[in-house]
């Protein structure tokens, strides 16, 4: 593009990059944002949308859907991805133990904050669950936004992170995306079909993930990585750009 009879510097990979994500992370947050000042703001449960998806969910059960939703929402809670991304952390770490010790710690305060965080918004906004008739599971606390479906959606970002600092081929790390983004899409829509969740509570989770995701990525997360940090997530950022 011409300008003054000069020419705009183009732009890397890794700019184009960033850009990207910063869009994601706006769209991802605006979306929170929207859906929290819709769940606070109305005094039916649930707006109509949200009724009309849910009442499709249930209405589409199944046994065999139901062992797999019960199942699948098992996975979901933030223990079991806190367990997974420290593990996975684990066995990538290099160095000496307290070197090890700091990564680890370092990947599983990535799943603890945002926990920590979803629990404060959700005894703010204090959205009650859908009633307890067509429930298929336990549960408590309150509603928006779903916690198995934020920690699912996080825990997958991270041990995609994490697989793809080790897999040299783009179709590998695709293939590891798209299993992770299948498996916590399966998590959120185990908690509707449970009917422990509004639609709406696992948008508000999901979106609240990917915010989450978008900003520890501009802090440059990992911060110890390399020559003993994860083995290989130094040399995969670097890939990137």
């Amino acid at each position: 593009m011409q300008l003054g009879g000069g020419q705009w510097p183009a732009r890397s990979p890794a700019e184009r990059g960033m850009q990207a994500l910063a869009l994601v992370a706006m769209v991802a947050g605006a979306m929170f944002v929207a859906l929290l000042l819709v769940v606070s703001s109305q005094d039916a449960p649930a707006p109509g949308w949200d009724s009309l998806v849910r009442g499709w969910v249930l209405a589409h059960r199944s046994r065999g859907l139901t062992v797999v939703a019960a199942s699948l929402s098992r996975t979901g809670l933030a223990v079991v991805g806190t367990v997974l991304v420290s593990g996975a952390s684990l066995l990538l770490a290099r160095g000496d133990v307290v070197r090890r010790a700091g990564v680890v710690a370092q990947w599983a305060a990535a799943m603890v904050i945002p926990s920590t965080a979803r629990w404060a918004i959700s005894t703010l906004v204090a959205r009650e669950r859908p009633t307890r008739t067509g429930r298929l599971a336990d549960a408590h606390g309150y509603a928006f936004p779903s916690g198995h479906a934020m920690a699912s959606a996080i825990a997958a970002g991270l041990l995609t992170w994490l697989a793809a600092s080790r897999l040299e081929r783009p179709a590998g790390r695709r293939v590891a995306g798209l299993l992770a983004l299948a498996w916590a899409g399966a998590v959120g829509w185990s908690r509707v079909y449970l009917g422990v969740h509004w639609p709406s509570d696992v948008l508000g989770g999901w979106s609240l993930a990917i915010t989450w995701l978008a900003f520890l990525h501009f802090l440059g997360f990992p911060r110890d990585h390399g020559s003993h940090g994860v083995h290989g997530v130094g040399s995969f950022r670097r890939r990137r750009g």
